[in-house]
């Protein structure tokens, strides 16, 4: 091969290979993934805080939404599922005095591992729980605020939480009255001495100390609401509520709703406590502290980490 057919054939070659090059289609740069969106290799078996957010908010629009008639049955049989949930506490954990003298840390394990079944029939089953929406509604009304949405409404946002409130109150003490008192379940000792006790106990405190006691309450009810609206089967979301309300019961946190099963009950029994120091020493601290905790420091703290600055996120489902 002469000099001159040598180089033809390496132009030629140059050629082909930039005509190549012109078909390689250049990927651009992977986008860069948003704060509590899903990976790409995500099973869809839970939901994103992100994805949690914007249920929350939706769920909190519903819930604002519901005819009062609705509104007053699911917050009564509410009331009534933190009564069963407290019974069946009772029950088990306030049988062995002896054991509660010697170790009390058992009775208080099998108290707490029993309760949650309440928040569990709340959630599976569905009701109104004030707790819970005081985090929900307001997150979804200051969301809807933001976004200029002609449906914010404070009047439903009041109404919600004052109706949820006290038929929240009427469902756990009625519930208190016919299946816990009514039924004589701790008319006789161990029980009697320990339900009498329960009201003295829960007026015996500071308003710091219960204000406290309530911030963490609520702060791990609306931590188990949150995981369940983030589970996607029954189980998990069985999962999800047991273990922060465990921890709460365990704990001797202060929630305003079961407060109102387990002090009315305790008056009904005899208990040297009285209605009024209830109110003023235990509900207004508790009621005032569960805010604080499920409102601030988890539906607003969760709200700005994962929707502040993004835009379009909607106020109800399509």
């Amino acid at each position: 091969m002469s000099h001159e057919e040598h180089h033809h054939d390496i132009e030629m070659e140059h050629k082909i290979n930039l005509v190549n090059a012109t078909d390689v289609v250049v990927q651009p740069p992977p986008k860069e993934r948003e704060r509590g969106q899903r990976k790409p290799y995500h099973h869809k078996s839970f939901k994103t805080p992100k994805e949690v957010m914007t249920a929350i908010i939706i769920s909190g629009t519903n819930k604002m939404n519901l005819p009062l008639a609705k509104l007053v049955v699911l917050g009564i049989l509410s009331g009534v599922y933190i009564a069963f949930g407290g019974i069946a506490s009772i029950t088990a954990s306030a049988g062995s005095p002896t054991l509660r003298g010697s170790d009390p840390g058992i009775p208080r394990l099998i108290n707490a591992a029993i309760f949650p079944i309440a928040l569990i029939l709340i959630i599976i089953a569905s009701g109104e729980l004030f707790t819970g929406n005081v985090s929900q509604c307001v997150v979804a009304y200051l969301h809807q605020k933001r976004m200029k949405d002609p449906a914010a409404s404070a009047a439903k946002l009041a109404i919600n939480l004052f109706v949820v409130y006290f038929t929240n109150f009427a469902g756990a003490a009625g519930a208190a009255y016919f299946f816990g008192y009514l039924t004589e379940l701790f008319s006789a000792d161990p029980y009697l001495t320990n339900v009498q006790s329960l009201a003295v106990s829960k007026t015996s405190f500071g308003f710091g100390v219960m204000f406290l006691r309530a911030i963490a309450a609520n702060q791990l009810v609306n931590l188990a609401i949150v995981m369940c609206i983030a589970s996607e089967d029954i189980v998990s979301k069985i999962v999800a509520a047991w273990f922060p309300i465990m921890t709460f019961a365990l704990s001797s946190f202060e929630h305003c709703v079961a407060n109102m099963f387990i002090v009315c009950l305790s008056l009904m029994y005899g208990s040297k406590a009285t209605f009024g120091e209830f109110i003023a020493y235990n509900l207004v601290p508790v009621t005032l502290g569960n805010i604080v905790g499920g409102l601030g420091f988890v539906g607003l703290a969760y709200y700005y980490v994962y929707v502040w600055d993004v835009p379009n996120v909607p106020t109800k489902s399509n």
